[in-house]
């Protein structure tokens, strides 16, 4: 942490000087920004043409932009509702001008996703990201590793690499408790409940807007929002024709080519765009590649008063299977070890199966309509279609015919009981329903009645490709097939009251049904018959306060949610004996913010209360099977601090840290217990009274930070760095089984370079400057002996790559 530390402070200081003895010392540009009617707008967006520089209005209205070189600038003004503004200048001195916007012709399409985002008085713990920020940071990698320089995020890779299987985390809570949604349209996975970002690849270059809600957050559609909750807009209708190529070369043969096109506004009413993105990459672990293609196609039609759009977003993956992680008896030696798909032939040569690998094709199908039925109220909804296909295929070395439900097969007059097999496991669903929301906003208040109802329908099946040893087994043998039908029904109103002059308060009560069904043999071959239903309440109520450049909020929330698929599958194939109960959050949040022209502060104290948290015991049923348990009391508490200080235009210095306790109160661990290394016999489990423990995947302490200075015109440097401290991976708080705590830094070298109605922008990217070796996942398996031998432990560990480097770029028009 030192030398990061160190690392920051130097190039701070180098960059600074050099800057300052450079020619950034020039003139001021300041403006107003206001409406037809002369009244101020605030937040609009004010930034020169083909150069990093710009800046917001403030609560008067005002922006200043400072550093400038004599000559022509062309500046552009755009504000939520309003035409875009193109103001040419000639710099010759300090420049003060006055911009008016125009209201646009057509409806706004922020709309769909009001219903269900927090707005500035809104007593929740938000982030929200513009388009601009997301492109900056979009090179090759997936989303999640955009999002981890957001306060308590802790993003994870696969690969090594940053394309693949890639995760998130916030506050510690894992991905199958954060909501999320897509125009306000569940995007979680029914079943796990967990967002499969590789099934979406580069959707970052799609995204308008994207906001990040951090514990309960507000009411929403789809998954039980368990720790955060990620709001996504996609692209919406621009003002003009539009064109971009964005190329992207790295380390590992990463490849990215992305091209998009927009039509602008045809005739004030019609909108189409297309993206194309293809992303290649060997991984940094071996045999970790991946081959994924995207396509988004999208229509609308505005009018003054409505919007009606059609998107469809389709996405292909071909990714190699490294979720085995490499064990810890190779990190010394061999950290991109990879043993999924290796195994011994007839003579004992060790091989690797070429086609050890997870296809899936996923399309997406969006209707979405917004009309303003009267001057104070709108109305949106939305209609969805999800169609998922694919299959993971593995080779299985070894294995007995009666593990497929077949007889043993007489093989040259020998009667085989084992053979090599090729097994794909299929998924094939469909997820469809529709959301509303009736949003009604007059002078102080601000009211939204909205929901939900959509239903899930999935086929789990295998089949056998090839088996080595054969006589009687058909082509494409069908061993398990079991299907699930999940419906999920949601309601909910909020309300905020200005009741004083800087005083509101929130008020929003959720209530949502779940009705679960299984039946079918899993592929194990034991029965998954089980119907389940969950009806919740989910209330919330908070206040905040504004005045003069300052905020401050309060609000408890509660929450609860429903056991995922692999939970209940255990519970089934116990009988029911051990059916999880629901989890429930009591979410109490703290918030005070400062923002003036050169420092925004925003600092959140919670305490996330859980009542029967599902967490990883380690305890195995009587056929080997996981199960996770309901314990009574676990609580995540902290304080989170965020600051962005910018004394002058060409420097901007920010940082977040987040302190937290994650703690289960009263922890019971079952261990395997085995009668000796020879036999391997089960002779029951060894229970483990540890008392309070640390929740597993939660580090006390994430830190993040960035300098981002302009040296020179249309030279921008950018320093980003990450800490994050030791996390356990289970639940027992034991040093023999944790990831360390790591450190490191990212850099990013950009030049804009201006031709006349089209920018280009070329940037060079180093990331893990200091060329750490760090971890970001793993699991653990751990079995113990009766005669007193030493505990068998079986892992694996998800190593990032050190040092590498990709070069970007980027074509505008």
């Amino acid at each position: 942490m030192k030398n990061l530390i160190f690392i920051f402070c130097l190039g701070l200081f180098s960059l600074a000087t050099f800057a300052e003895s450079g020619s950034l010392v020039g003139w001021q540009l300041k403006g107003s920004v206001v409406d037809e009617s002369n009244n101020p707008l605030i937040g609009a967006s004010v930034a020169l043409v083909h150069t990093f520089k710009g800046a917001y209005t403030n609560q008067d209205g005002l922006f200043e932009i400072s550093g400038l070189k004599a000559g022509k600038y062309s500046l552009r003004v755009s504000y939520m509702g309003y035409l875009d503004c193109v103001v040419e200048l000639q710099v010759t001195g300090d420049v003060f001008q006055e911009i008016k916007l125009l209201p646009r012709s057509v409806m706004g399409e922020e709309v769909v996703v009001s219903g269900i985002r927090a707005n500035s008085k809104t007593p929740m713990t938000v982030t929200t990201i513009s388009k601009a920020k997301l492109n900056d940071a979009n090179g090759a990698n997936d989303l999640p590793l955009i999002l981890g320089s957001l306060p308590s995020v802790v993003s994870t890779s696969e690969s090594g690499g940053g394309i693949g299987n890639t995760a998130f985390r916030i506050r510690g809570v894992d991905p199958s408790r954060i909501n999320v949604t897509l125009n306000g349209i569940p995007l979680n996975d029914a079943e796990s409940q967990t967002v499969f970002w590789v099934d979406l690849p580069d959707l970052a270059s799609s995204i308008s807007s994207l906001q990040v809600q951090r514990g309960v957050g507000a009411s929403t559609n789809g998954a039980g929002a368990f720790g955060g909750t990620v709001s996504i807009q996609t692209l919406t209708a621009p003002s003009e024709a539009y064109g971009n190529i964005d190329l992207t070369y790295g380390a590992f043969n990463t490849q990215k080519v992305s091209v998009a096109t927009g039509s602008g506004l045809i005739h004030d009413k019609f909108s189409f765009d297309v993206r194309y993105s293809k992303l290649k990459s060997d991984g940094y672990v071996d045999h970790s590649g991946s081959d994924h293609t995207s396509l988004q196609i999208s229509g609308a039609r505005l009018t003054e008063k409505s919007v009606l759009r059609a998107n469809f977003i389709m996405g292909e993956e071909h990714t190699d299977i490294s979720w085995n992680g490499v064990p810890s008896s190779s990190l010394d030696t061999n950290r991109q070890y990879n043993p999924s798909g290796l195994y011994y032939d007839g003579n004992g040569l060790l091989h690797r199966y070429a086609k050890e690998q997870d296809n899936y094709f996923q399309n997406h199908y969006q209707l979405i309509y917004s009309l303003q039925v009267a001057p104070r109220l709108t109305f949106n909804a939305a209609a969805h279609l999800t169609v998922g296909r694919g299959y993971y295929e593995e080779y299985k070395d070894d294995a007995k015919f009666s593990k497929y439900l077949l007889t043993n097969q007489l093989v040259g007059g020998i009667l085989q009981t084992k053979s090599d097999f090729v097994q794909q496991k299929w998924l094939n669903n469909q997820f469809y329903g529709g959301t509303y929301s009736l949003n009604y906003k007059a002078g102080i208040v601000d009211l939204v009645l909205g929901g939900g109802a959509n239903r899930y329908n999935g086929d789990h099946f295998g089949k056998l490709k090839w088996v080595e040893k054969n006589q009687t087994i058909p082509n494409d043998y069908e061993w398990y097939f079991n299907n699930s039908v999940k419906d999920d029904f949601n309601s909910f109103f909020k309300a905020q009251l200005e009741v004083l002059p800087h005083l509101t308060l929130y008020g929003d009560m959720q209530y949502r049904y779940i009705y679960y069904k299984m039946k079918g043999p899993d592929s194990d071959n034991k029965e998954l018959w089980q119907t389940t239903r969950w009806d919740f309440l989910n209330p919330k109520v908070g206040a905040s306060f504004l005045f003069n450049g300052h905020s401050a909020y309060a609000s408890f929330a509660v929450a609860n949610r429903e056991p995922a698929r692999s939970d209940l599958k255990d519970a089934s194939k116990e009988g029911g004996a051990t059916k999880p109960k629901s989890e429930r959050l009591f979410d109490y949040e703290l918030g005070y913010g400062f923002a003036n022209k050169f420092l925004a502060l925003k600092s959140t104290i919670f305490l996330m209360d859980y009542k029967n948290q599902l967490v990883n015991t380690g305890k195995l049923n009587e056929v080997g099977y996981p199960l996770m348990t309901n314990v009574a009391k676990s609580y995540r508490a902290g304080i989170e601090v965020e600051a962005s200080y910018s004394p002058k235009s060409w420097l901007v210095l920010s940082g977040n840290l987040a302190l937290t306790r994650n703690r289960i109160t009263d922890f019971v661990e079952y261990v395997d217990l085995n009668d000796d290394q020879n036999g391997w016999n089960p002779v029951g489990q060894r229970v483990n009274y540890l008392g309070e423990t640390n929740i597993s995947f939660s580090p006390e302490i994430v830190s993040g930070g960035s300098i981002m200075v302009e040296p020179l015109k249309n030279l921008r440097v950018t320093l980003l760095g990450k800490q994050v401290g030791k996390q356990y991976i289970d639940n027992s708080s034991s040093n023999l089984r944790k990831i360390n705590g790591y450190a490191v830094l990212d850099s990013r070298l950009e030049y804009r370079l201006g031709l006349d109605k089209s920018t280009v922008t070329m940037a060079l990217m180093v990331n893990n400057i200091l060329d750490r070796e760090y971890l970001v996942n793993g699991w653990v398996y751990r079995a113990q002996f009766a005669d007193g031998s030493a505990d068998y432990i079986d892992d694996g560990y998800f190593p990032q790559a050190g040092r590498n480097v990709s070069v970007r770029l980027t074509l505008n028009f």
